[in-house]
């Protein structure tokens, strides 16, 4: 199939590896605002990358391999999405468990 759209494309293959390639890319440029103890906080990409970075070490410090399930119990928040990008960058699947899941699903 012949790519049709105008729209510019990345190099990056897959989700786990786009964190990284952000960071190379847009560096000090501004990624998020975040509420941390009652004031905003500004976080570059260099900055998400490197604590994706650190998650995803940490992880597999601990045992984490490729494939391996890892949960994440927690409402929305910036650190459900820093985890789930750093289960991917370790090789990890993974499984989201909201709250507000009944013990069925």
């Amino acid at each position: 199939m012949t790519e049709t759209s105008s729209r510019p494309r990345t190099d990056v293959h897959t989700i786990a590896r786009m964190s990284a390639r952000a960071a190379e890319r847009y560096g000090e440029r501004l990624a998020s605002r975040h509420l941390h103890d009652g004031s905003w906080q500004e976080t570059t990409y260099a900055e998400t990358g490197a604590e994706i970075d650190a998650i995803a070490r940490g992880l597999i410090a601990l045992g984490v391999q490729a494939g391996d399930r890892v949960g994440i119990l927690a409402d929305t928040r910036r650190e459900w999405t820093l985890s789930s990008f750093a289960i991917g960058a370790a090789g990890g699947v993974i499984v989201p468990v909201y709250p507000t899941n009944s013990p069925r699903e």
